[in-house]
């Protein structure tokens, strides 16, 4: 699982500048929620098993990396320190929760079914809310939906004076 983590922040979450943090996020987390279901059904032999272990491992580098700078670029400076240590706190209490299962339930069915059923319930959920980086949008050229994405921010912020101030630096940003 190391050994895909590793791949998967070097190969993957660069792959996000190039075709979006959400497309890439998305993708991971399907693949990912595949490679679980398939390390606990489709896996015949030790090596199928490790193959799967290994995708799974790869697909979580972006979600993780990925997923946290969208959230910070869509977060006002103010508020990053807080998601940050939420974030942090978040994992922590996951990982002691499966800790604590661990110690006393020997299946991983419970578990496996779980995750793979919570991250794909929370993506789907989320995935009509999030928009896409703006910064991606903007190496990219998509300047009417790096405006939005932007306007959107800056209403979810809670700026609604900020939304003034990026009209007309778009406005002065367009080439004449």
């Amino acid at each position: 699982m190391l050994a895909g983590f590793f791949l998967g922040s070097v190969l993957f979450v660069r792959l996000g500048d190039f075709i979006g943090r959400r497309r890439v996020i998305l993708v991971s987390t399907l693949v990912s929620t595949f490679s679980l279901l398939g390390a606990e059904w489709l896996a015949p032999t030790v090596g199928w098993l490790l193959a799967h272990i290994f995708v799974f491992g790869a697909t979580i580098a972006p979600r993780c990396f990925l997923s946290y700078v969208l959230v910070m670029e869509m977060t006002a400076r103010a508020h990053q320190n807080k998601y940050c240590i939420l974030a942090m706190f978040v994992d922590a209490a996951c990982m002691l929760a499966l800790g604590a299962y661990f110690l006393h339930v020997k299946s991983m069915t419970g578990v496996v079914i779980g995750l793979a059923g919570i991250q794909t319930v929370l993506l789907a959920a989320l995935w009509g809310w999030l928009p896409e980086s703006p910064r991606f949008l903007h190496e990219k050229g998509r300047h009417e939906d790096f405006k939005a994405a932007l306007l959107t921010i800056a209403r979810v912020n809670g700026k609604p004076q900020a939304l003034a101030a990026i009209e007309q630096a778009m406005d002065m940003a367009r080439p004449a």
